[in-house]
């Protein structure tokens, strides 16, 4: 590689590096990736290991929005990606003429078939992580051997870049998670608050009705004995308390 060629993959590798925005980083990555010659067209792709799918998370040169679409399969993304592909680097295929996407029967039909493809299966320790595909629209054959070399150079970065992807969904996950929890203790302890005045209030209304009711009980507790008194010694009672 030349320096023009070093130059183009530090560019890329810097983008990885300073996005910290994990929603604006495919999109960004494909972008700089526009560094490869006669690269007109790009997507990526994500794999969700709880629905065993590849999630679109970015399109470059397309006029689809990636949110909008279906995932694929397993068995969808080998179909419309490596089968009948050249491997030219472990885990880096070309369709170089002559192929056509299979129909879905969704959306994703409406994304043509490009004539040139390169696709970069992201692998970790044998972990599927993720699929980029660099595409020409218009001519068969657009990419040589400088531009697989090139996209060799790069795979570590590109494996870095899903990487860094999976920590920041992990750590936005995780910060929406504090939040809510954040927000429960809040209502929690709003509902605390409301408890502890409202027994609060309780006791306030029931206190002086305690003390009636201990007067009450006090009061004929003397007339009891007062009725008593008076029974066993009327006779000196005075007339005028009688």
């Amino acid at each position: 590689l030349n320096n023009d060629q070093l130059e183009k993959i530090d560019t890329v590798v810097q983008s990885i590096n300073e996005e910290i925005q994990f929603s604006q980083l495919f999109t960004t990555l494909l972008s700089k990736l526009s560094v490869i010659r006669n690269m007109d067209a790009a997507s990526a792709l994500t794999y969700d290991k709880k629905t065993e799918q590849f999630i679109y998370k970015a399109l470059l040169g397309r006029k689809q929005d990636p949110a909008t679409l279906p995932p694929l399969s397993i068995n969808q993304v080998k179909e419309r990606y490596l089968n009948n592909a050249k491997e030219v680097f472990k885990d880096i295929y070309v369709k170089e003429k002559g192929f056509h996407f299979q129909a879905l029967g969704n959306e994703i039909d409406q994304i043509p078939t490009p004539k040139s493809m390169i696709t970069f299966l992201v692998v970790e320790e044998g972990i599927p992580m993720g699929v980029v595909t660099l595409e020409n629209k218009m001519r068969d054959n657009a990419f040589n051997d400088q531009d697989y070399s090139m996209v060799g150079r790069l795979k570590s970065h590109l494996v870095s870049a899903f990487i860094k992807n999976s920590i920041l969904v992990n750590l936005d996950g995780t910060l929406t998670d504090l939040k809510n929890t954040q927000s429960e203790l809040i209502e929690k302890e709003k509902f605390a608050s409301i408890g502890q005045l409202t027994t609060g209030i309780v006791d306030r209304l029931l206190n002086p009705m305690n003390y009636i009711q201990n007067f009450s009980e006090i009061s004929q507790s003397l007339i009891t004995e007062a009725k008593v008194y008076f029974e066993q010694d009327s006779d000196n009672i005075p007339i005028e308390i009688k």
